[in-house]
């Protein structure tokens, strides 16, 4: 089986996940609606408001961070053409952490840092950093992220020397 053939397989299994995700999130808000339980979501249609009830609630305050799931990260990782490996990590750091940005602020857009993370991650694995052989499967570092990867060590050696000084 080729390689093109193989990503069109990969294609296919994320499309048919998607549609079970799309069709299970469906099933349980018909059961939600039926039991008188819905909740708002993105794709049910929102209660009609006043004007005054409206200002209340969005004067000052953000829209909330909905923490997505793991299948959502590897689905928005298929479709944006990333790692699903990668889509993992993402989660289960961010989980570990209660979707804190620098140990802070809660996030407030996952798929922008999602794009963030893939487009670091090199800069942060381990074999990058220490020179350790590839094995099978693994990606080797582009020259410019070695560079990075060597630049940052240097600078990081200099400021610990300056600072044992």
């Amino acid at each position: 089986m080729t390689e093109s053939d193989q990503a069109v397989e990969r294609l296919i299994a994320a499309v048919n996940r998607l549609a079970e995700a799309i069709e299970k999130s469906t099933i349980e808000r018909e059961g939600a609606k039926e039991k008188g339980q819905e909740k708002d979501s993105p794709h049910t249609p929102h209660k009609e408001i006043s004007q005054k009830e409206n200002k209340q609630t969005n004067r000052g305050r953000a829209r909330r961070f909905v923490e997505p799931t793991a299948e959502e990260c590897r689905l928005y990782a298929t479709e944006t053409g990333r790692s699903e490996a990668e889509a993992v990590k993402f989660h289960d750091y961010f989980s570990s952490n209660g979707w804190k940005v620098g140990g802070r602020a809660t996030m407030r857009d996952w798929k922008a840092a999602f794009r963030n993370w893939c487009r670091n991650a090199g800069l942060f694995k381990p074999h990058a950093r220490q020179g350790v052989t590839h094995g099978a499967g693994e990606d080797a570092p582009s020259a410019a992220q070695e560079a990075r990867c060597n630049f940052l060590l240097d600078e990081v050696a200099k400021l610990r020397e300056v600072k044992n000084a």
